[in-house]
Formats: C-alpha cells, structure tokens, sequence
C-alpha cells in the first residue's frame, strides 16, 4: 500500500481506534512485542519520512504518530495500562490529559519513581543526545531536549516514549523521561 495513502486512512480512523488498534497488539501484550510493533508504527507514520510531501500528509502523520507515541507511551507502562482498561471498559480510547497528570509512573521493575522536587522547569543536567548510542537516538534525544526548552513538557514526554523505543536500555533517557513524568503529575506542565 502507498505509504501516503496508509497515512490518510490512518487518519480518519484515528478518533475510533484503540491503543490495541492503532499499534496492532493485543491485550496483556509483553513488552518486547510492543517494542517490535511500535518501531513498525514508527516507521511508517514518522513525520520525517513524509518531509517533502504535501503540508496536510505531514500533518497527517504528525497526528498519527503522535496518537501512537501515546498508545507507547501507555501500553508500556503497568499503571497506565491498568487506568486505561479501566477508561476503555466506560467507552474511552484514549487516556486524557488530566489521566496523565495523575498517573503515578511506575518503572518497569515496579518501583515507583520518585518526584522531583518542584521546579520552575524541567531542570536536566546537560543535553540528553550525548548520551545516545545510535543517529536515531540522538535526532530523537535533541528533540526531547528542544521539547524542554520550548516548555512543551507533555510532549517531550511523548517524545522521550519513542526515545526509550530507539535506545532501551539507556539509563539517561529512563531518567530524563521520569523527570519528565515528576513535573507532569505536579499538574503545572502542559
């Protein structure tokens, strides 16, 4: 199928689709599956692939692959994904924003992170893409990192899901991203 045409159709579903759905997993799915399915996600809806094309096809995939570092986002995350059932069985497909806020972010081992005290900003200890192994990784650190700057925090959240994608077990992005999620449940970040 023509990627362009695969973005369009994705789009018009996009309001009626699942996390399940949009990343083409299943409930209960491990965590190396949904790995696997969210970097072929990625693949076809980032919007770097579509930069010479029309401004409404890369807006397109901007949207949608925004809805699906979201779905990442959530499915990977065990406290998430608990609310999430929970919002989905009341007739929900996403969780909002005031969902996020409230979450408790829970690392993958079951602790749970700690706040970071109250900042005026995200305060982070130097530019995240040196820490980065890999080109994809870095590209995807620097805009975490302008997502900071910007005070774009949810966003950079986001982004910083797609992070862990590309570099999984890189403790900097773990740590950047739960800085992140700290400032997020003050409920002062947007």
């Amino acid at each position: 199928m023509d990627p362009r045409v695969r973005v369009m159709m994705a789009t018009v579903r996009l309001d009626d689709v699942s996390y399940y759905e949009l990343l083409q997993v299943s409930l209960g799915v491990d965590r190396a599956t949904l790995q696997q399915h969210f970097h072929a996600f990625a693949f076809a809806f980032h919007p770097d692939r579509y930069a010479g094309e029309d401004p409404s096809l890369q807006e397109s995939a901007k949207r949608v692959f925004a809805r699906g570092v979201e779905a990442y986002t959530v499915l990977r995350n065990p406290a998430a994904m608990v609310l999430y059932e929970q919002r989905r069985r009341n007739g929900h497909l996403r969780l909002s924003a005031e969902d996020f806020q409230s979450l408790s972010f829970v690392r993958s081992t079951g602790r749970s992170s700690i706040p970071a005290p109250t900042p005026k900003r995200v305060s982070v200890e130097g530019p995240l893409a040196a820490s980065m192994t890999t080109a994809a990784g870095r590209i995807a650190a620097e805009r975490v990192d302008g997502l900071i700057q910007a005070r774009r925090y949810r966003d950079a959240y986001l982004e910083a899901g797609l992070l862990e994608a590309l570099e999984p077990n890189n403790q900097a992005v773990r740590e950047r991203a739960d800085t992140i999620a700290a400032y997020l449940k003050q409920g002062k970040a947007r």
